[in-house]
C-alpha cells in the first residue's frame, strides 16, 4: 500500500518493523521461507537484515507457471551458469563504485547513464557468460546460488580493499530469490554502505531511486 502511494520511506519503515518482529520471535533453529515479488531495494534490505545465520528456505516463481512458487532445488551444481566479470577504473580519487549483477536480463550502458553523471569512479560488472541464459530460469538451485554468491562477494571485496571503496551503488537484474540470497551474504561489519536501485523502464533516469542497506528509513532512501 505504501509503494502504491510512492511513499518509499514509510514502506521501508514498515518492512523494517516486520523484519525486527521476525528476528525477535525466531531463533537460529526456526525455518523461515521467503517468497514474493517486490521492489528490488526492499528485497535486498530485508535479506541483509535477516542475514545468513538462520535457516531461510527460498521459493522461486517460475516464468512458465505464473501463479506457482516452488522451493529452490537441492540438486548439485552442474556449472552451466557462469558469470563474466569486468572491472574498470574511471577515477583514482573517487571512493564510490557501481556494481552491476545481471543474471535475469542484460543491463545496457544507456540504462546506467544516470550513475556516470554522479562522479562514480569504479565499475564492476557481473554478467552471464552465455547470452542464451538470459530470460530463462537459470539459477534455480541452492548450489548454483551459493557458488555465484561466493564468487561475487570475493571479487567485490577484493576491489573494495584494493581501491578503498567507501560506498557501493548496486544495480541488480536478478530474481527475487537470488536478490534475497545474495543480500544475506553481505556484512554490516565488513562491507561498505550499499545503495540498491530500482529499475523503472518508463523513467528517463532508468534507476531513479534506491535504498541503503543499513541507514534508517528517513536517510536511507536515495533519489537520483
Amino acid at each position: 500500500e505504501q509503494m502504491k502511494k510512492h511513499d518509499i520511506v514509510d514502506a521501508v519503515r514498515k518492512q523494517d518493523k516486520i523484519v525486527r518482529d521476525i528476528l525477535r520471535e525466531c531463533d537460529e533453529f526456526t525455518e523461515l521461507f521467503y517468497y514474493g515479488i517486490a521492489h528490488i531495494p526492499l528485497i535486498f534490505r530485508a535479506g541483509f537484515q535477516i542475514g545468513d545465520e538462520g535457516n531461510v528456505r527460498l521459493m522461486h516463481k517460475h516464468r512458465n507457471e505464473q501463479a506457482v512458487f516452488k522451493e529452490i532445488s537441492s540438486e548439485p551444481d552442474d556449472h552451466r551458469v557462469q558469470l563474466r566479470v569486468n572491472y574498470s577504473k574511471l577515477s583514482d580519487s573517487s571512493k564510490e563504485m557501481l556494481v552491476i549483477v545481471a543474471t535475469s536480463f542484460p543491463v545496457s550502458v544507456d540504462d546506467l547513464a544516470v550513475f556516470y553523471k554522479n562522479k562514480i569512479g569504479h565499475s564492476l560488472r557481473f554478467e552471464m557468460e552465455t547470452q542464451s541464459m538470459y530470460g530463462v530460469d537459470s539459477i534455480v538451485s541452492y548450489a548454483v546460488m551459493n557458488r555465484l554468491r561466493i564468487g561475487i562477494l570475493r571479487k567485490l571485496r577484493e576491489v573494495v580493499a584494493s581501491e578503498n571503496i567507501e560506498k557501493i551503488h548496486l544495480v541488480l537484474s536478478t530474481s527475487s530469490d537470488f536478490t534475497f540470497f545474495l543480500s544475506q551474504g553481505f556484512s554490516k561489519y565488513h562491507d561498505p554502505e550499499i545503495i540498491v536501485y530500482q529499475y523503472e523502464r518508463s523513467n528517463p533516469a532508468k534507476y531513479p531511486w534506491g535504498v541503503s542497506n543499513n541507514a534508517r528509513p528517513t536517510l536511507g532512501v536515495v533519489r537520483q
